[in-house]
């Protein structure tokens, strides 16, 4: 299972010797498809416009619900009117949105659109503003970061007219609509008569429960709107369902133009590195790909702002505020769900907690660094304020949990627990706790089947070295066992490798340990002395020199100076380093109420002066270096340790052979009971026994949990009417992880008992 990349991270039963039917993609590429982009700039309110009927009729909400009228002048009741277009006749386009230069200082209260379709003007419809993309995040992908709305989609707009309020009548700068049309691709039509049911095929990169899904190349993704987006989530906590408003008119050949509009929408408009979802589904049951990796991998999406680390959204084409979803896509939604729950061990009715991250207009319900206890499926609305997935869709969350849950109990039962594509990579060498040059190189041996292996990397503090562990950023790819990784000076970094094999999937992961830099000198809080004429005087002094680490260092003659580090966490040694000489002052080493005394002494094997000071357990607190005696003592760095991780577990493998008393199953018997009996498999906590009607398919043939224990036997009841029963057992390490039921025993009376009536 994947409960997050250092564990169990791909779902593959090769390693089990299973082959399931399972589908997968649709293979059949298209050319990209180059959209058409286009900005009409919001340059204050067009009087002419203002004076028209209806121009400030109010806006409809997701459910068709007017909001508060607007004013021409003064306050509305969403803010101040600053921006009115006059109604504008276009090119066709089939997704529309408007776009501001974001800043947090201007607050866009509404944006509504009216769009000219089918020769008629609509009403004036309330766009929502999104929030579901950091800022930080943008800029670490090298865009420069934009505010806007989300997208309203439409079957086919000729004309538009915009209209934009604000909190306190600010224009905020280069607010503009942005159309997009999305073209016509040569594989639109062919989608549209695709028959999803008979194109199934397991690939090489097939797992458990894959629904059949159109590729970014099968919808026609021109993929150099996309830029370099190198965000993986820690595992998997949640699942969010969305739609994506606007039309519900769309034909199926038109889906995947709507999915290319939203794509472009965006990355040219919004300027996110990628389209927001990582799986998009329409009306007729088609699912498609979002986000790169997606199929294979967690890349970190723009699903929910606040809450895009470890969890993944599927998004809905369609306002189901206004209409209800067709069975096709509530099922097409609940295969996308139950295949990513199984594939990371999650508990579809169950309940997990979120940790709200930073968003750039703070539409979160709750303020950053809150953990939240929500629902592993949930909807946009549970954890941000909008109206998504719209009032039917949210309504049918109950029926889709129960339906995904018995999926992935299905799974579990026929295939055991979702196990990796590729082992975790063997460390032949690991980096020491502190290091004291820029680079360090990290080796491992080779694992059967990767073709590539990920150096991933989580940025800590020289101080905590701790992280909100919610994602990885991809530091290097490389194709041998080695890789060389940077440190900046005072920096910390959790690091770990995993391998990838051919089909793009990758493996559990080696977590290495924190790795740091010695601590910055200006981070050290040195202590100063009084002055006899009044004032304070400096207890350490500045040197530099290529003896020191990094050619600086500080130095004392003062007894009881000191060096200070605050809030250090988890620390279970010091490095220090002196210098080159034989003579040096004694330290008192202190942290979390423990100390000793060391002396940076330079020697024939120590001859740069260093010293490692172990703790003997990770303790936290202000560590204190003060100077014991007044001889001259020199500290040029400062290393912070930390204990390595815990390797993760295993599942069993393989399943425990079962057996009825002593002899080999199958076996008939006359006694009203039978002892089962098994071998015992390796890891394993528990047993858990299952029966079925024998040789039956559905309801009658499934998988039924009849016991738990930790023995290796079991006296089973057989049925009073004398019927047969097929007997399973599942070896658990833990609620999380199990392996398949085996099928080997069909016990039961030789001959059923004669029926008496009256």
């Amino acid at each position: 299972m994947r409960r997050s990349i250092a564990v169990l991270t791909v779902g593959s039963l090769a390693a089990a010797g299973l082959v399931l039917p399972v589908v997968g993609v649709v293979t059949r590429g298209l050319a990209p498809v180059a959209p058409t982009t286009w900005s009409i700039a919001l340059a204050g309110v067009d009087a002419v416009a203002a004076a028209a009927r209806g121009a400030l009729d109010p806006a409809l909400d997701e459910a068709g619900a007017p909001r508060a009228p607007v004013e021409r002048s003064g306050p509305s009741g969403d803010g101040r009117l600053v921006a009115l277009t006059a109604p504008r006749s276009t090119d066709p386009f089939m997704v529309a949105g408007v776009t501001w230069d974001a800043d947090e200082d201007v607050d866009v209260t509404q944006v509504a659109l009216r769009l000219h379709e089918d020769g008629a003007w609509s009403p004036w419809t309330l766009v929502e503003v999104s929030d579901d993309v950091d800022d930080a995040e943008l800029e670490a992908a090298g865009r420069v970061p934009r505010d806007g709305t989300e997208p309203l989609t439409s079957t086919g707009a000729d004309g538009v007219q915009a209209r934009v309020l604000t909190a306190d009548g600010r224009v905020p700068a280069h607010l503009a609509v942005e159309l997009v049309d999305p073209g016509e691709g040569s594989g639109d039509d062919a989608l549209a008569t695709l028959p999803l049911s008979t194109a199934r095929a397991a690939t090489a990169t097939s797992s458990v429960l894959e629904p059949t899904v159109v590729t970014r190349e099968q919808w026609g993704a021109d993929e150099s709107l996309a830029s370099s987006w190198e965000n993986y989530s820690n595992g998997l906590k949640a699942l969010y369902v969305h739609h994506t408003a606007g039309t519900n008119s769309y034909t199926a050949a038109q889906a995947p133009q709507l999915v290319r509009g939203i794509y472009a929408y965006h990355t040219k408009a919004m300027r996110w590195p990628d389209i927001g979802y990582q799986y998009l589904v329409d009306k007729f049951g088609t699912v498609y790909q979002g986000r790169r990796d997606a199929l294979t991998d967690l890349p970190v999406g723009a699903q929910a702002g606040g809450y895009n680390s470890q969890t993944i959204g599927v998004s809905a084409l369609g306002n189901y505020s206004t209409a209800k979803p067709s069975a096709a896509l509530v099922t097409a939604i609940e295969d996308v769900l139950a295949w990513k729950a199984y594939e990371y061990g999650l508990e579809p009715q169950g309940r997990t907690t979120l940790t709200t991250g930073t968003s750039s207009k703070s539409q979160t319900r709750y303020r950053d660094g809150q953990k939240v206890k929500v629902d592993v499926i949930q909807g946009h609305r549970d954890t941000n304020y909008t109206a998504c997935p719209g009032t039917y869709l949210y309504a049918q969350l109950p029926q889709i949990r129960a339906a995904v849950a018995a999926k992935v109990e299905a799974a579990r039962v026929t295939a055991g627990t979702a196990q990796d594509a590729l082992p975790a990579p063997a460390m032949t060498t690991r980096p020491s706790p502190v290091i004291f040059t820029a680079r360090a190189r990290l080796a491992w041996r080779p694992v059967p089947g990767a073709v590539r292996y990920q150096v991933l990397s989580q940025p800590t503090s020289y101080r905590t070295a701790e992280t909100r562990n919610q994602s990885w950023w991809l530091w290097t790819t490389v194709s041998g066992t080695s890789a060389a990784v940077k440190i900046a000076k005072g920096a910390s970094r959790v690091l770990a490798v995993r391998a990838v094999n051919a089909g793009g999937r990758p493996g559990a992961a080696t977590l290495v340990r924190y790795t740091g830099r010695g601590v910055a000198l200006s981070a050290l809080a040195a202590s100063t002395g009084r002055k006899k004429a009044g004032g304070t005087k400096k207890q350490w002094k500045k040197r530099t020199g290529k003896a020191y680490v990094g050619k600086k260092a500080l130095a004392s003659t003062t007894k009881g100076a000191s060096l200070r580090v605050a809030s250090v966490r988890g620390v279970d040694r010091v490095v220090l380093r002196g210098v080159r000489k034989p003579k040096a002052g004694k330290l008192v080493v202190s942290l979390g109420g423990w100390s000793t005394t060391v002396a940076l002494k330079a020697g024939k094997k120590n001859k740069a002066g260093k010293v490692v000071v172990k703790l003997g357990a990770a303790r936290s607190g202000t560590l204190v270096l003060t100077k014991k005696d007044g001889r001259p003592t020199v500290v040029s760095s400062v290393g912070l340790g930390r204990p390595p991780v815990a390797d993760p577990a295993t599942l069993p493998s393989p399943p425990p052979a079962v057996v009825a008393g002593s002899t080999a199953a199958p076996v008939l018997v006359t006694a009203p009971t039978a002892d089962l009996a098994w071998q015992a498999s390796p890891g394993a906590k528990k047993y858990w026994v299952y029966t079925r009607t024998p040789g039956g398919t559905g309801a009658a043939g499934e998988w039924r949990k009849l016991a738990s224990t930790t023995g290796l036997s079991y006296r089973l009841t057989l049925p009073p009417d004398g019927g047969q029963v097929e007997v399973g057992v599942a070896a658990v390490v833990t609620k999380h992880a199990r392996a398949a039921v085996s099928t080997q025993a069909v016990v039961g009376p030789a001959v059923a008992p004669a029926v008496t009536t009256g």
